[in-house]
């Protein structure tokens, strides 16, 4: 659109983010890490953030936090989430979540608010199942048939960076590929 004697350009720029990723079963306990590369004595603020409004999870604030007496944690999390106390002086603001469930599942946020620095922001991915599973990979970067056994069976590989994963596939009647 032309505003005045100027031309304006609308770009819109396209961003794949991905977060480090942490599977736990059902029932478990799940580490979410966060570490600043100074001490954290100070404040830091764990958050659900794929909610609406985002749930509060875990803050710490000079000595004072969720367990010893601070009120603001959402009731989800209540009695459920440690944090390394003796880690702070390293930097270390990761905190446990005790006995998942199926709900924890989501994206969260850890920060230090003091420091404004939204660099310093971490976000992890939380994966919650009835069993421990790993995340499928998302990323392709190179696929290869390596054999095929008739027209529908094959033998292939993906290879991830400097990594090989073994594929068997088959043809699916529409033409589509089936692993397995």
């Amino acid at each position: 659109f032309v505003l005045g004697s100027s031309v304006v350009s609308v770009l819109i720029l396209v961003m794949f983010i991905s977060f480090p990723c942490v599977n736990a079963a059902a029932g478990s306990d799940a580490i979410l890490n966060c570490k600043l590369p100074v001490n954290t004595h100070q404040i830091f603020d764990w958050k659900k953030t794929d909610t609406s409004p985002a749930q509060e999870v875990f803050l710490y604030e000079r000595g004072s936090h969720y367990n010893n007496g601070k009120s603001g944690q959402n009731e989800h999390f209540i009695k459920r989430v440690e944090f390394f106390e003796d880690q702070l002086q390293f930097g270390n603001a990761s905190i446990r979540i005790k006995n998942t469930k199926l709900t924890d599942s989501g994206i969260y946020s850890c920060e230090f608010p003091k420091l404004d620095l939204p660099e310093l922001k971490t976000y992890v991915k939380l994966v919650v199942g009835k069993y421990k599973t790993f995340a499928p990979m998302v990323i392709i970067f190179h696929s290869q048939l390596i054999n095929s056994f008739n027209n529908n069976d094959f033998l292939s590989h993906q290879r991830l960076g400097s990594n090989y994963f073994p594929l068997v596939g088959r043809k699916g009647k529409s033409g589509s590929t089936i692993f397995g």
